[in-house]
C-alpha cells in the first residue's frame, strides 16, 4: 500500500472515529441491564489479554496483558497491577510499522503444573519473522500471598520461528487454547493476497499446535512435534500444512474458538470495501483474496473460486475498517455476571475505527442479529473505539483491552462489560446446563462420539440432519438422567446404510431448549 493511499485511509478511520463517539468517550453504550466498567486505565497500547487459569478460590483474579509498542508483559490482580509490574518485557522484537510489535498471549490451561505464557510477536533475531514462544513464568505461582509473578527470559522456547514477516501489515497475531487444549494461531497474508491460499506458506491461515509434549526448558519445536491430532491435512507431506485448520484470510488479527462447538470465530480485515466475520470449521478456506466478502476481488493462478467458506456477515468501509473479534459467548459455570441464556452462542464484534459493539445469533442455518433496544442505537453497543481483543472473563463479563482514546498517549485501557439486571437462573447446584459438544472426529469417515449434558432428568432427543433438515437418523429419544452423556455415531442412516459425504447437523432438544452442532463427513 502505498504512503499516499495509508494517508488516504488513515483520514477516513479518524473521521469514522470522530463520528461515532465524538469526544474522548471512555464508556461503551450497552443495552439496559448491562454495564460498560473501567478497570484499569493510562496505559501504552494493550493489544491481548488472557486469564490464568487459577483454580478456586483464586479463578479470575489474575489477567495477563501485553502492550504492543514496549514489548512487556503486565498483569492485573483484583483489578489492580501487580506488586511487580511489569512482569517482563519480550527481546528482540521489530517495532518498525504500525502492526508490527507484541500482539497476542496465551497462558497454558495446565497452570500452576506448567506456568507457561505464550506470546507472538515480530522477532528480529536471525532475520524478519513472525514469531510464536514460550516462556516460564516464577514467582507466587500458586498464588499463596501477593499472586506476583516475573517473566523468565532465559526460560524461552521457540515453538515457531519462521512465519514470513516481509511487509509490516497483515500479521494476525492471536494466540488462544481451545477446549481441546490446543494453541490457535492466526496469521495474515503477509501483504501477499495469493500466499494465502497456499497452505504451506504459513501466509494467511489459522493453525492449530500441540504444545503439550514439547520438553521443559529453553529451545525450538520441531514442526513434526506440533501436529495435532484433527487436524484437516496432518497427513500432508509439507510440514507447514500439517498445522494448519483453516486458510484463504487476508488479515485475521482476532479469532475466537467456540468452547462448545471448537469452530473458529474469524474477523478478517478488509481490503477496500469488506469486513467480513467467518464460522470456519476445520479445513475450511476463507477465500481471499479471490473473495472479499460475498465479493470477487481478483484471481490467483491455479486456484478454483469454488469451494470456499462465505462469511456469517459483512460490513462496508462506511461504519468501520478493520473488524475485531470479541468472542463467542458461552456462559461459564458460576460465572457473577453471566449474560441470559438468550446469549448462549451469540458472537460478538466490534470495529476498531467504527467503535460499534454488534451481537449475532447463528442457529447453523438462519442468521440474526440483535440490536439494542434504544431508540438511538443501532448496534448492541456503541461509543467505544479503539478495541484491540476481548475474551469472556470466568465471571461471565465480556473483557476488553482498548489501545488508546482517540489516540492520545498512555490512554489504553482494561474494561468489562457485565450483566447487571436481574439474576440468571441457573440449574441447581453442581447441575451442568445444557450442552452438546462438538462431534469428534470431525471431519469423520466412520462416525463420530457425540457428548451432552443436560441440567435435570428429562425427556431428550438428539438426532442427526441432513443440509435440507431431514432427519437422517434419531440417536437417542427418552427419558434421561441429570448431567453428561455420551454415545457413539457409526457413520449410518436409520436403515443401517452409510450416509454420503457431505455436512450434517446434530440437534439436540429438551423441553423448549435445544442445542446444534455440525459434522463434515468426508469419504
Amino acid at each position: 500500500m502505498t504512503s499516499a493511499r495509508l494517508l488516504a485511509r488513515l483520514l477516513v478511520c479518524l473521521a469514522l472515529l470522530v463520528a461515532s463517539h465524538g469526544s474522548a468517550r471512555a464508556q461503551a453504550s450497552v443495552p439496559a441491564d448491562f454495564s460498560d466498567v473501567g478497570i484499569a486505565s493510562g496505559l501504552d497500547l494493550p493489544t491481548s489479554l488472557a486469564f490464568i487459569p487459577d483454580a478456586a478460590p483464586h479463578v479470575g483474579r489474575r489477567l495477563l496483558f501485553v502492550q504492543q509498542g514496549t514489548g512487556t508483559l503486565r498483569m492485573l490482580v483484583d483489578g489492580q497491577l501487580a506488586a511487580t509490574d511489569p512482569v517482563g518485557a519480550v527481546q528482540n522484537i521489530n517495532f518498525s510499522g504500525s502492526e508490527r510489535g507484541l500482539l497476542g498471549v496465551a497462558v497454558d490451561p495446565r497452570w500452576p503444573e506448567k506456568p507457561y505464557v505464550y506470546m507472538t510477536y515480530n522477532g528480529t533475531a536471525g532475520g524478519n519473522f513472525l514469531r510464536i514462544s514460550r516462556y516460564a513464568l516464577t514467582g507466587d505461582v500458586a498464588f499463596a500471598g501477593t499472586g506476583a509473578l516475573s517473566l523468565d527470559l532465559a526460560s524461552r522456547f521457540d515453538v515457531l520461528a519462521d512465519v514470513p514477516d516481509n511487509a509490516f501489515n497483515h500479521n494476525g497475531g492471536t494466540l488462544r487454547f481451545g477446549p481441546d487444549s490446543m494453541l490457535y494461531a492466526s496469521f495474515g497474508d503477509d501483504a501477499i493476497g495469493c500466499a494465502a491460499l497456499d497452505s504451506t506458506s504459513l501466509r494467511g491461515v489459522i493453525l492449530r499446535l500441540e504444545v503439550r509434549t514439547l520438553p521443559d526448558g529453553p529451545g525450538t519445536a520441531p514442526k513434526a512435534a506440533l501436529v495435532a491430532a484433527g487436524n484437516p491435512f496432518a497427513s500432508h507431506p509439507n510440514a507447514n500444512t500439517r498445522l494448519v485448520v483453516a486458510l484463504g484470510l487476508r488479515n485475521p488479527f482476532r479469532i475466537h474458538v467456540d468452547p462448545l462447538t471448537r469452530e473458529l470465530v474469524v474477523a478478517d480485515v478488509g481490503q477496500g470495501t469488506w469486513e467480513e466475520v467467518s464460522l470456519l470449521r476445520f479445513g475450511q478456506s476463507g477465500g481471499w483474496p479471490l473473495f472479499e466478502g460475498f465479493a470477487t476481488f481478483t484471481t490467483c493462478a491455479g486456484r478454483s473460486p469454488n469451494g470456499h467458506a462465505q462469511p456469517l456477515t459483512v460490513y462496508d468501509h462506511s461504519l468501520g475498517q478493520s473488524v475485531i473479534s470479541m468472542g463467542v459467548y458461552r456462559a461459564p459455570d458460576g460465572g457473577a455476571h453471566n449474560f441470559p441464556p438468550e446469549y448462549d452462542g451469540d458472537i460478538f464484534f466490534s470495529d476498531y475505527y467504527g467503535g460499534f459493539i454488534r451481537r449475532l445469533s447463528w442457529n447453523g442455518t438462519r442468521l440474526t442479529e440483535s440490536v439494542s433496544s434504544s431508540p438511538v442505537m443501532s448496534t448492541w453497543g456503541g461509543g467505544v473505539g479503539q478495541i484491540a481483543d476481548a475474551v469472556i472473563g470466568p465471571d461471565g463479563a465480556i473483557w476488553y483491552c482498548r489501545q488508546g482514546t482517540n489516540y492520545a498517549a498512555n490512554s489504553g485501557q482494561i474494561r468489562t462489560i457485565r450483566y447487571v439486571g436481574a439474576p440468571v437462573s441457573v440449574p441447581g447446584a453442581g447441575a451442568p446446563a445444557l450442552r452438546l459438544a462438538a462431534p469428534a472426529p470431525n471431519p469423520t469417515a466412520s462416525g463420530a462420539l457425540l457428548e451432552f449434558a443436560l441440567p435435570r432428568a428429562q425427556r431428550a432427543r438428539l438426532e442427526l440432519l441432513d443440509p435440507q433438515g431431514r432427519s437422517v437418523r434419531v440417536l437417542v429419544d427418552g427419558d434421561l438422567s441429570v448431567g453428561e452423556h455420551r454415545l457413539s455415531w457409526d457413520g449410518t442412516d436409520a436403515a443401517g446404510r452409510r450416509v454420503p459425504a457431505g455436512l450434517y447437523l446434530a440437534r439436540l432438544r429438551a423441553g423448549a431448549d435445544v442445542r446444534l452442532a455440525r459434522v463434515s463427513v468426508i469419504h
